[in-house]
């Protein structure tokens, strides 16, 4: 009697080559990724939403969900042990959001001149925000131990008239 065909309507694979393995990976991969990144927004999006629960007045509290940002940057940075310098254009309100996981974090936003306009640090791993009001081109230096991201969202509720 004749075994049966357990692989009608699949790819068999040969296990001494390795044949389907590709073929399943690299179909695979991408779904892989999607999940992952979607991940990620799922925990910063729960992060933002914890923080915006403790807040006690329902001013304050309502700013900071309205300050969530749910869609992609407007740009993006990461780095990790050193110093990196990088320039941001701004079209309108914005925010820049700096993530640290380590010890240090220090930088600086400037104006295109050199002129500091804001100091940014961190002791310690966690999340720096700081808001950018005017149209414009800025330079963001980091140096930090460990890794760090930075993006930059547009930010329609920023209204207070400066850097």
């Amino acid at each position: 009697m004749p075994e049966p065909d357990n692989t009608r309507g699949r790819r068999a694979c040969d296990h001494r080559t390795g044949s389907g393995w590709k073929h399943a990976t690299t179909r695979l991969l991408p779904a892989v990724i999607a999940t992952l990144s979607s991940s990620v927004a799922v925990a910063e999006l729960s992060e933002a939403l914890s923080a915006c629960r403790a807040v006690t007045t329902d001013e304050a509290r309502l700013s900071c969900y309205d300050a969530i940002a749910l869609d992609a940057p407007t740009a993006s940075w990461s780095g990790a042990n050193g110093s990196e310098t990088f320039p941001i254009a701004v079209d309108g309100p914005a925010s820049l959001r700096i993530r640290h996981d380590d010890a240090v974090l220090v930088g600086s936003l400037n104006a295109p001149d050199g002129e500091l306009l804001r100091n940014l640090h961190l002791a310690g791993p966690g999340t720096l925000r700081t808001r950018i009001s005017e149209s414009g081109s800025y330079i963001v230096s980091i140096s930090a131990t460990g890794r760090w991201d930075a993006r930059l969202d547009a930010d329609p509720s920023n209204n207070t008239g400066t850097p």
